[in-house]
């Protein structure tokens, strides 16, 4: 790649990334207007059998970190900005209600609901596994675990693998380095097994794996894997982790287990900007202390839906990520037979990496479902990404 190509690239992607930011900020501006035109909900939750008021149930929007608890007299009341929004009650020993509803500005909108007895169920709501209706935790054949869209956005991570392997102990996403394609697709594995070996599901539905076979000496050699960093993590509501007895109802390519994002629907609109480097104060063989920077990440995230009538929804969401390479290694002082290497002027010629590959990616993601008389639903989802790797040139005589 020549000096003059890569620079002009580099301009593109800083000009799409500024372009990129003043439509945010051109979102933005209007649902901050928003925030003083708000709509209430309000309701009373009671018992089926008894018609008694139930305190302490708990009544949040899905895919949010939005809600509130029941008081003594069942009520409860949330002020929200005008849209569409997925409600949701639960109660330990009573099976949970779920419910649309509508928020228009300056207006209150009533959602009373009566829970009825169940088995106790402690957690979220799954259908990975269950081959059934929506089911608890609990109440499925094996466990499964769900990570909400509370837990993505806490975990400190932007990358969708690197959030996953933050939260679910028994995923690994291993830095692969000096492995060609496999540095910049890395993959990702469950339960110890091949990437190829876990299954992979969008809203359900089996997601395509890369195009890249992973033929050096490095995690998952010779298979293939789904390229999670292609999903942004903007638009997941949760994700379900599936482990045991897979197989059993998803086929061999599931052995590992399976992984199946969920993605947004009536979330209400977000984003975030994430900028960051790393600092390291290091002393090179008898030298003085060098210090020195890597690893900055830019990135930015944005995501925003409609409501389509009373009964349809779209949500799309985007992000850009400019990660630059991190190196973990000394130069080598030692005489080297040629000549035009670059240099670190502190340590020796730098003709040998370690560390994170530098990529600059811009995916985007939709999500849209329209529900017909009688119940059945039209769907669409899917998305597009380009991802760039970035080299440094070498000018040899």
């Amino acid at each position: 790649m020549f000096n003059g190509e890569a620079s002009m690239k580099q301009r593109l992607f800083e000009v799409g990334l500024l372009a990129f930011t003043l439509l945010a900020v051109a979102l933005a501006v209007p649902l901050s207007a928003q925030t003083a035109t708000t709509g209430t909900v309000t309701g009373r939750v009671t018992s089926l059998e008894t018609s008694e008021p139930l305190a302490g149930v708990s009544v949040f929007i899905s895919g949010t970190s939005i809600g509130v608890q029941t008081k003594t007299d069942g009520s409860f009341r949330l002020v929200l900005r005008p849209g569409v929004y997925a409600l949701r009650m639960r109660l330990i020993g009573y099976a949970g209600v779920r419910d649309s509803v509508i928020v228009v500005a300056g207006q209150t909108v009533t959602r009373d609901a009566k829970l009825d007895h169940a088995a106790t169920s402690l957690q979220a709501v799954a259908v990975t596994g269950t081959r059934a209706d929506e089911r608890t935790v609990l109440d499925a054949p094996v466990p499964v675990d769900v990570l909400s869209a509370t837990d993505l956005k806490t975990s400190g991570r932007t990358e969708t693998a690197q959030i996953i392997q933050m939260l679910a102990p028994s995923f690994n996403f291993p830095r692969a380095t000096v492995s060609d394609g496999t540095d910049h697709v890395r993959p990702a594995t469950l339960r110890g097994l091949g990437p190829d070996q876990m299954l992979v599901l969008v809203n359900g539905k089996r997601r395509y794996t890369s195009a890249l076979v992973n033929v050096n000496n490095s995690v998952g050699r010779g298979s293939t894997g789904v390229d999670l960093n292609a999903i942004p993590s903007t638009m997941i509501e949760r994700i379900e982790i599936l482990r045991d007895g897979a197989a059993a109802q998803y086929g061999s390519d599931a052995i590992a287990g399976v992984i199946n994002i969920i993605l947004k629907s009536n979330a209400p609109a977000g984003g975030a900007v994430t900028v960051g480097s790393t600092y390291t104060t290091f002393k090179p063989y008898d030298a003085v202390s060098v210090r020195r920077k890597d690893g900055t990440v830019k990135d930015l995230q944005a995501d925003g839906g409609a409501s389509i009538g009373q009964r349809g929804f779209f949500h799309a969401g985007g992000e850009l990520r400019d990660r630059q390479y991190t190196n973990r290694t000394l130069g080598d002082p030692r005489a080297q037979g040629f000549t035009g290497v670059i240099t670190d002027n502190a340590v020796g010629p730098l003709n040998h990496r370690q560390g994170d590959a530098a990529t600059q990616d811009a995916v985007g993601f939709f999500n849209t479902g329209y529900t017909l008389d009688g119940g059945a639903q039209l769907y669409s989802f899917g998305g597009l990404g380009q991802r760039r790797d970035m080299y440094i040139q070498v000018d040899l005589p």
